[in-house]
């Protein structure tokens, strides 16, 4: 019986805490924990040489400025919206930057940086931006990634419509990354879906700065993408090819779901030269079931393929960066830790969010928000949302689920996790804890405090957890 193991989680070098990380309702984690933190609460990036870049947000879902970067006076906001307004002149907000769609720090090979930008103009439409710097951080330029504007989506489907590649373990990024782009086509699908047309494109750095080919497309019946929370890259790549995963619409009357496919597009040819439908994503039609890629050290390709409620499924290609030689049957991960009158005596599985990386041992890693229920003690048996851990070694089975935080209290939560894995193999989850009573406020208000009981754990060993130091942000850190 999956009862879901805690890892364990510390406050500090030294001091541990009892396992997972236990939220109380009306008491702040500094008062709880001692936690207040002077590193910034959001999902760190690494370069070659270790040194930390993270994109500035509050509790705001919206607002983003600038990139932080740490030196010998600490850390440093590093602003970039006069470059935006360089691009976009008649740019007038910041959209989904505060961690809600756009939020990571791209480190290059070189040493160059990039992040993505959404961003209103005032017709009310969209703008997709590529920002670069190439001084590590101090300043930065801005690059329009489409050549039209798009519209914005209804607002419950507004979790995201831009993604960028970002670092996963074993794709070494080498220039700017391969950037995504949603654009919506047609009415509702179903309550969580909409039409989309899906771009790709490969930036590259030209003699006068970055240079941005015309997007291809992907797909004419996407689903929208899912970056407010579970954030997996969309995309890896492995020299001039990039293999892309993404869901379509489910064909009338097919039961199956939504089809995942992963697709691979050549930078130097331009197009798309290899397409493979690997399995199905369910309940379909719902951008929550986002699925996320990753690529391990010997170049096979993995994919978790999410849900909404239900039970994730995994799948690898059969031959290293190949996407047509075939891939394994997708299998689920979690058959357990939801009980009630109509499961067995181990319940079922109920996942939600992809959070997926490859660690320097080829280890795969997925944390998720995890409904459970009649399964341990918290709150009396009630259904309530965990956020856990499962990770799977080469040629092992998944683990069990292992509780990472438990809310303050049953009924929804949202955690708004990001994962990250650096190039020592650490892992990084930047978080939020938001509770379904949360969610009564005006969505103005909402927008301004989505983001409760923020932290950043760190996972050494591929298994517990702690709350981050300065000490892991590097040497300047710790002066």
């Amino acid at each position: 019986m999956l009862l879901g193991l805690g890892a364990t989680v510390v406050a500090g070098a030294h001091d541990a805490v009892a396992a997972p990380v236990v939220l109380q309702r009306n008491v702040d984690l500094l008062s709880q924990f001692g936690y207040a933190p002077e590193y910034p609460l959001n999902i760190p990036a690494f370069d070659a040489a270790g040194r930390p870049f993270v994109r500035e947000r509050s509790e705001d879902q919206h607002f983003s400025s600038g990139v932080l970067t740490i030196g010998s006076q600490g850390w440093q906001l590093n602003g970039f919206l006069e470059a935006v307004r360089a691009a976009v002149p008649d740019f007038v907000a910041v959209v989904n930057g505060g961690g809600y769609e756009t939020d990571r720090v791209v480190p290059a090979a070189d040493g160059k940086l990039y992040t993505p930008l959404t961003v209103e103009i005032a017709n009310g439409r969209r703008r997709h931006l590529l920002l670069r710097s190439a001084d590590r951080g101090v300043t930065w330029t801005a690059t329009q990634v489409m050549r039209r504007s798009s519209l914005a989506p209804p607002a419950d489907l507004d979790a995201g419509d831009m993604a960028v590649e970002h670092f996963t373990g074993h794709n070494v990024i080498t220039g700017p990354p391969a950037t995504l782009v949603w654009r919506r086509t047609a009415a509702r699908a179903s309550r969580w879906a909409q039409r989309c047309l899906l771009y790709v494109t490969r930036p590259y750095e030209g003699r006068s700065g970055l240079v941005v080919p015309r997007p291809v497309i992907v797909s004419r019946r996407a689903l929208p993408t899912c970056q407010a929370a579970g954030g997996s890259s969309p995309s890896v790549t492995v020299g001039r090819r990039s293999f892309i995963v993404y869901m379509e619409l489910a064909r009338k009357g097919d039961r199956r779901g939504s089809p995942v496919y992963v697709a691979t597009y050549d930078a130097r040819k331009h197009r798309i030269t290899a397409r493979r439908r690997i399995g199905f994503a369910r309940p379909a039609d719902d951008f929550h079931d986002a699925p996320g890629i990753c690529v391990d050290s010997r170049g096979y390709l993995h994919v978790v393929i999410g849900s909404h409620g239900g039970r994730f499924r995994y799948a690898r290609s059969s031959r290293p960066r190949s996407v047509v030689a075939g891939w394994t049957r997708p299998r689920t991960i979690l058959e357990s830790g939801f009980k009630n009158a109509d499961t067995d005596a181990d319940g079922r599985g109920r996942q939600t969010y992809v959070s997926l990386v490859c660690d320097a041992d080829d280890t795969l890693h997925v944390v998720f928000r995890q409904w459970r229920a009649g399964v341990d003690t918290y709150f009396g048996g009630a259904n309530y949302g965990a956020l856990s851990h499962q990770w799977r070694r080469p040629g092992r089975r998944w683990s069990e689920p292992a509780l990472i935080v438990v809310p303050p209290s049953y009924g929804y939560v949202n955690y708004y996790q990001k994962l990250a894995v650096d190039r020592r193999g650490r892992l990084f989850l930047s978080l939020s804890c938001w509770l379904g009573s949360e969610l009564l406020e005006t969505r103005a208000v909402e927008s301004r405090a989505r983001y409760r009981r923020r932290m950043v754990l760190v996972c050494d060993d591929g298994r517990n957890w702690r709350f981050a130091t300065a000490a892991d942000y590097g040497p300047a850190a710790t002066d």
